[in-house]
């Protein structure tokens, strides 16, 4: 049907047996029921409609009777246009609205139910009701299909991800975001901490209102730890963060945000809009640390600026950590005693997003986040210590947390044994618990390609436990693996160390910085004197 368009409702002259008293009478009059039905084919509403003109009106002007009438016709026609026809639109919108109500109650009559011509016939709902009823649940349709819509609650930085998915993939990582995080939590994953602190304040009143710590005679009541819990604002904050950080590392994992195949300028470790918001979290630390001094006690006149002294620390610690490496490798070559190289990695049920994802062995598990990425990978690396224990050997080195390019963490362990036999004894529980390779395989080209966990003596000869050559083709020594291994253990804290790899190194302490996790350990010292305790004290 021709949509009809403002300008087309020309007003036709009243009938002449009509005698309208005022203006307002005369466009009711005026409304023909063509009119009203076409305005009804309209989904919205009419603003505004063409009204007669003032001659037209005095061509038409009828016999008024006294002095009164044609004084307040006179007013109606001097009524600007805008007026007029904006009247002339209310009363259009209003006959159309009778017009598609009387069309869906000859619809909602063609298509009731037998339960709902029961119920009208008991008296229980009219078809009025009917069409009530149905319209409400249109609307909770809507917004059910409205709420379970992951991308419009998505960042828009992450929605194109999800855009560029095939439709099968996407249904499947929708579906795995909709059963893992859930809704309530995707709202939070937009939100700055304001917003988070202003949803924290909100939730803590409203539990103080719902479950008071006194009640009207100032006796206690509600004082289990549940509720004092909840009614804690700082519980409440640390709460929503720890939900947000579960939310966004799961998210933009699933929709392929990053890691992925080996593509120039693809985000590694992180999402570029968790490197944009560690990056704003670096700003805001900053310009604190700008407004901050140490003031001396004694002489208020000798101040450090806190941002100056914050950097001196970073480098600090990275360099006391190279220096404690270099020391504990030059007591092992002293002691003589063997390395171990062990690596542990977590099988493709983790990884949602691999580099080599058209080799994958195993698929990715939904149920299976980053939550529980870490806490495997640290049940992975009590097992080897327990190894260790088993047979009696008390390792020295450390160990060194990183992230895969798909943000997936894996371990590198750094041990020293006392003995070639007690170092090979334990690369051999190592392979028959975790590897996914025979022993006579362990050197073969295949297992270059295996993701598997992998241990190694550093300086064998024995090609079933010598390390693999590195990228320079060159042997592996002790000297090259802690140069690796240092990489990160000491540039992350420091990203100036970075040596023109600014980006990988950030990525990585905003990747570290995410997920609360800690990087690197000693091992094999007392536990009441560390390393880090001892040059202190030096």
């Amino acid at each position: 049907m021709h949509r009809p368009d403002p300008s087309d409702f020309r007003q036709s002259p009243p009938h002449q047996n009509f005698r309208s008293k005022n203006v307002d009478e005369w466009l009711r009059h005026s409304v023909s029921t063509a009119q009203a039905i076409a305005v009804s084919e309209f989904s919205g509403r009419l603003l505004w409609c063409r009204p007669p003109s003032r001659q037209q009106l005095i061509d038409d002007l009828p016999f008024l009777g006294n002095r009164h009438s044609r004084e307040k016709w006179w007013r109606d026609v001097n009524v600007p246009d805008d007026e007029r026809g904006r009247r002339l639109a209310e009363e259009l919108n209003a006959r159309a609205y009778a017009v598609r109500q009387e069309a869906k109650l000859l619809q909602v009559k063609e298509t009731l139910s037998s339960e709902e011509k029961k119920r009208i016939a008991q008296s229980e709902i009219t078809l009025g009701g009917i069409i009530r009823e149905r319209e409400i649940q249109e609307e909770l349709d809507a917004l059910d299909a409205e709420q379970q819509d992951i991308r419009l609650r998505l960042p828009k930085e992450l929605r194109s991800f999800l855009d560029q998915m095939h439709p099968a993939r996407r249904r499947e990582r929708e579906n795995a975001i909709r059963e893992y995080v859930g809704f309530d939590d995707l709202k939070l994953i937009d939100m700055n901490p304001s917003a988070l602190a202003i949803l924290a304040s909100d939730r803590a009143q409203r539990h103080f209102r719902q479950f008071p710590p006194e009640d009207k005679n100032g006796a206690p009541i509600h004082q289990e730890p549940y509720h004092r819990k909840r009614r804690c604002e700082k519980w409440w904050r640390r709460r929503m963060r720890k939900r947000q950080r579960r939310a966004l590392h799961y998210v933009e994992a699933a929709i392929g945000a990053v890691g992925g195949p080996n593509v120039p300028g693809r985000p590694l470790y992180i999402s570029d809009y968790s490197l944009e918001s560690y990056k704003s979290h670096l700003r805001t630390t900053e310009e604190i640390l700008e407004g901050l001094r140490l003031v001396c006690i004694d002489d208020p006149s000798v101040q450090i600026p806190m941002k100056e002294l914050n950097a001196r620390k970073k480098k600090a610690d990275a360099a006391k950590r190279r220096l404690l490496m270099d020391a504990i490798l030059a007591r092992i070559e002293g002691l003589e005693w063997h390395l171990c190289w062990i690596t542990i990695t977590l099988p493709g049920r983790f990884v949602p997003h691999a580099t080599n994802e058209s080799f994958r062995k195993e698929d990715w598990d939904p149920e299976l986040g980053p939550e529980e990425a870490l806490r495997a990978i640290q049940d992975m690396h009590h097992d080897v210590m327990c190894l260790l224990r088993e047979r009696g050997v008390r390792p020295m080195g450390w160990w060194n947390a990183q992230a895969q390019q798909s943000g997936t963490p894996h371990r590198h362990l750094l041990l020293a044994c006392p003995t070639r036999e007690d170092a090979r004894a334990v690369c051999d529980a190592f392979w028959d618990k975790f590897a996914s390779v025979e022993k006579d395989s362990r050197q073969a080209e295949a297992r270059q390609n295996d993701p598997g966990c992998r241990a190694y003596v550093v300086g064998d000869s024995d090609p079933a436990y010598a390390p693999p050559k590195g990228t320079n083709g060159q042997e592996e020594t002790a000297a090259s693996i802690a140069k690796y291994m240092a990489r990160y253990a000491s540039r992350h804290v420091d990203p100036d160390l970075s040596d023109g790899n600014d980006d990988e190194f950030l990525r990585h302490a905003a990747w570290a910085s995410s997920r609360r996790i800690r990087t690197h350990t000693w091992v094999g010292f007392d536990a009441g004197r560390s390393p880090s305790a001892m040059w202190d004290t030096l």
